[in-house]
């Protein structure tokens, strides 16, 4: 806390320092922004008289806006919110030969109001180690703080103002975009696009292949390959799904009793394969 103290007082020292050469009216870095603003303008000033003005946007849009010198107003409400005049005030003020800006910008932005902002002396203080010792017969100890259920936060809540990160979102190479991809982009130029598909063609999406299988071959001890057909309850033939809770449930009791029976099934079929391997084996080691 000494430390921030410190800094803060180096602050307002150097500020203070700053306000006694200014002699303007409005702090300069207002004016020059203000003056770059007035240079893009691109608007159509209509008076009504040398203090109520129509300000119409060029360009097809239409939008027109009211200006009020007197009152310090305008249609769109900045030059009320931040004290400023709004791009359209100073179209209307730039058109008058005997009106400045600087006599329409709120005094919060003046050089008076800066002076007087850090007018006031932040005290010296000294070591710590030098600071008299009060004794009051007890001593306050800290609080406890009771453990909180869940990890800890190492970051701050960020506000509206922040900006949100975008990692993790593709970017689209045609629009500059995130959230989606160049062969589904909607905001792009079609010629890119084509352009882009001729180049490389786009993802091709994965069929869903269901393993199906009406029979199945048992090999024998005598090397002859005899079929086996599964019982109609129990083939894997691809039924078609019907709405409700009783057929889904019939059909999620079905796929179980088909898993267990595929499953004991393999496994005697791999048995036997183990034991006629094992037979061919011990016949070569004999010979």
């Amino acid at each position: 806390m000494d430390k921030a103290r410190q800094l803060i007082m180096i602050m307002w020292n150097r500020r203070r320092k700053v306000a006694k050469k200014l002699d303007a009216l409005v702090l300069p870095h207002l004016m020059k922004r203000l003056n770059a603003m007035t240079r893009e303008c691109n608007l159509e000033v209509v008076e009504s008289s040398e203090i109520l003005a129509e300000v119409i946007a060029l360009g097809g849009s239409g939008f027109r806006f009211v200006v009020n010198l007197q009152e310090r107003t305008c249609s769109c409400r900045q030059w009320q919110v931040f004290g400023l005049p709004c791009k359209h005030a100073l179209a209307f003020i730039t058109s008058l030969s005997d009106a400045h800006i600087k006599n329409y910008v709120n005094s919060y932005y003046s050089v008076d109001t800066f002076r007087a902002a850090y007018d006031q002396l932040i005290p010296a203080m000294p070591d710590k180690s030098q600071w008299p010792k009060s004794d009051h017969g007890f001593f306050m100890h800290p609080p406890l703080l009771k453990a909180i259920a869940g990890r800890p936060k190492t970051e701050r809540y960020k506000g509206c103002g922040d900006k949100k990160s975008k990692r993790g979102k593709h970017l689209c190479p045609i629009c500059k975009d995130y959230g989606h991809h160049w062969h589904n982009c909607k905001k792009g130029n079609p010629d890119d696009i084509a352009a882009m598909m001729a180049v490389r063609e786009p993802p091709k999406r994965k069929k869903k292949t269901t393993k199906t299988a009406e029979s199945s071959t048992v090999p024998c001890d005598d090397g002859a390959l005899t079929r086996m057909c599964f019982p109609p309850s129990l083939s894997l033939e691809t039924t078609t799904k019907k709405k409700g809770k009783d057929t889904k449930s019939s059909a999620s009791a079905s796929k179980r009793i088909r898993k267990s029976m595929l499953q004991k099934f393999w496994c005697h079929l791999t048995a036997r394969q183990w034991v006629q391997e094992a037979k061919e084996l011990t016949l070569l080691a004999l010979q």
